[in-house]
């Protein structure tokens, strides 16, 4: 049996060691829906002295930002919500770190209207290790997303469309890949018209996606003419996985092989992207 001193001291080095990791950052869908919980209850109570404090400085010298602070318990109160999405973001300085979570969020109104408002957020929190202070994260930007709403035949898009056209798109990404046929792969990538893949960016592309089985992990069908997915590639010979969120669409066209995969984040152990390198800018090396 140990001794008095001995267990005395290892309680104190299992205090000591405890206290010395801050532990580690929460999913970022459960940071968001905790967060919105509590910023949800000040905005349904009209408390503007509680909903202040989920704003930072940075948020209210942003104009659109600003104007929606001042007016949302008149916007949102009563609302429900969804988190669509969150990933983590940190910015690095000396000394001191900016975490980031990026999130969208769908807020549906009461009965009998249930009108729907969508908004892009980004939380920040000034802390070095923000899981010790979870109350310090605050709003610092938000901005209204609008989808656009057009008349089409794709309204009847379905999980049975969506798991083809993802079959086809990836099988299409990864024989691009395998066969490095730029043009093929620029196909079904949107880009913008002045850019193009370059060499150096297949052969990127080739290091890090050959030999790889492909999981499509889950998926949503956010419109009729966009589905958002986590896909996971495994290469076979180390086994090693990566997860990738990525976006496919579609501009209501009746044509199934029109979808392009718009956007492309790797998830690194589910938290999301060090990066934002929408429209493949941190995957693939452009050249004019």
């Amino acid at each position: 049996m140990p001794s008095p001193v001995l267990l005395f001291l290892l309680t104190f080095l299992g205090h000591v060691a405890s206290a010395a990791h801050p532990g580690h950052l929460p999913p970022p869908m459960e940071l968001a829906k905790d967060f919105f919980e509590r910023m949800m209850t000040a905005v349904d109570s009209r408390n503007d002295v509680a909903i202040r404090k989920f704003f930072s400085p940075t948020a209210l010298a942003d104009p659109e930002t600003s104007k929606i602070y001042e007016t949302i318990s008149d916007e949102l109160a009563g609302y429900s919500r969804t988190v669509d999405h969150a990933f983590y973001d940190v910015y690095k300085q000396p000394k001191k770190h900016t975490w980031i979570l990026n999130c969208t969020v769908f807020f549906r109104g009461p009965h009998p209207t249930y009108s729907r408002k969508n908004y892009d957020l980004t939380l920040e929190n000034q802390y070095n290790n923000p899981q010790t202070i979870p109350e310090a994260w605050q709003v610092k930007s938000m901005h209204r997303k609008v989808y656009s709403r057009k008349i089409s035949k794709m309204d009847n898009f379905n999980s049975a469309d969506a798991e083809q056209m993802l079959s086809h798109l990836l099988s299409e990404f990864m024989n691009s890949i395998m066969t490095r046929d730029i043009g093929r792969l620029e196909r079904i990538v949107y880009m913008k018209d002045e850019f193009s893949i370059s060499p150096t960016g297949m052969q990127q592309l080739f290091d890090l996606f050959n030999g790889n089985r492909v999981e499509v992990r889950s998926y949503r069908i956010v419109s009729s003419g966009e589905v958002t997915s986590t896909i996971v590639f495994t290469n076979q010979a180390t086994q090693v996985a990566n997860l990738f969120w990525m976006v496919f669409k579609n501009q209501f066209s009746e044509n199934p092989f029109e979808w392009k995969i718009t956007d492309m984040k790797l998830m690194f152990n589910d938290f999301g992207p060090p990066r934002d390198f929408a429209g493949f800018d941190g995957i693939l090396n452009f050249s004019h």
